[in-house]
């Protein structure tokens, strides 16, 4: 008995480890998967937003900037500088976004480029790296997509700067960074990854469940009644027979246990028969010694009856 419990303890044990393995393994692959694609349609929408930064300080260079009106009669050069600016001052009010631009060693702190845009502007110039992300708390205190990508000084730049300060095509001068919120896309990721794991525990339970049950009809009970059959051949109950029908692997198990003990009792009847007649010819043997000794002690008592008598007469005929 606890034989049994053992193995059934570990077959639970054993489907318990394998599903979990496999489901948990499931879960935080779908979890992962689900923040990796997350991470790239943000930096897809980064992207796009840089490329329409770059694109439109491009077509303002070439024009040498482009006049805004200010008021009922005046109007100001923008410059790609000043749209850019114009641009993330905007966007604070009615995107989701926020863009910067950032100039290694400008003298403007407003220019002046955090540690991760630095690091980026290093990799871009010494690495040859497109671009870079991170997600790092903003100044709310809330999670934010931090996007940079480099910004190049092209030959539509020397239209706006002086002669003196032009500088090589696609050289790297900075950084354009673009902000995007990711907090409630973390917590809705992570609210998925629970209600995933909530259900990835609904799903082992009855996993476990259907499993046990099936390894119960198709292996458990068929092997208690082979067990028990088993028992009542070696108390020496040859007429036992088992009867297992719940698949042709175990009906073949059956029938090869069947046929075994029935040679088994064929055998026990060869060997009572023989038995028998054994006992038979020793009875047989034993029934003829008896008589040999009976005819043996008749012989012996006759002769020792015909002996006497001479002996009795040479006796007497000797005393007279």
């Amino acid at each position: 008995m606890t034989s049994r419990i053992s193995i059934r303890i570990k077959i639970l044990v054993g489907l318990l480890a394998i599903l979990m393995s496999f489901w948990l393994s499931f879960v935080v692959w779908t979890y992962l998967q689900d923040k990796r694609l997350s991470i790239e349609e943000l930096d897809h929408q980064a992207l796009g937003i840089y490329h329409y930064i770059v694109l439109s300080r491009r077509w303002i260079a070439k024009q040498a900037g482009i006049f805004i009106k200010k008021g009922e009669d005046s109007y100001a050069l923008l410059t790609p500088s000043g749209f850019t600016e114009a641009l993330a001052e905007y966007s604070k009010t009615i995107m989701p976004f926020s863009i910067k631009l950032s100039v290694k060693d400008s003298s403007n702190p407003l220019l002046k480029p955090n540690e991760f845009e630095e690091q980026s502007i290093l990799q871009f110039k010494g690495l040859g790296v497109s671009h870079s992300w991170t997600i790092e708390e903003g100044p709310d205190g809330k999670r934010e997509f931090l996007f940079v990508a480099p910004l190049y000084f092209t030959n539509e730049c020397n239209s706006c700067h002086a002669k003196g300060d032009s500088k090589v095509n696609r050289s790297i001068l900075g950084s354009i960074s673009v902000r995007l919120p990711v907090e409630q896309l973390l917590e809705q990721i992570r609210h998925r990854f629970i209600v995933n794991l909530g259900l990835f525990l609904v799903t082992l339970i009855l996993a476990v469940g259907f499993l046990w049950a099936m390894l119960k009809r198709l292996v458990l009970v068929p092997l208690d009644s082979l067990q028990e059959v088993s028992k009542r051949v070696g108390s020496g109950d040859l007429k036992a027979r088992v009867h297992i029908g719940v698949s042709p692997e175990w009906e073949a198990v059956a029938k090869s246990f069947n046929k075994m003990v029935e040679a088994m009792e064929e055998q026990n009847i060869r060997l009572e028969r023989a038995v028998k007649e054994a006992v038979a010819q020793l009875e047989q043997a034993n029934s003829e010694l008896k008589r040999a000794y009976a005819y043996k002690s008749t012989f012996f008592s006759n002769v020792s009856h015909d002996l006497k008598t001479p002996i009795t007469a040479i006796k007497g005929a000797s005393e007279i």
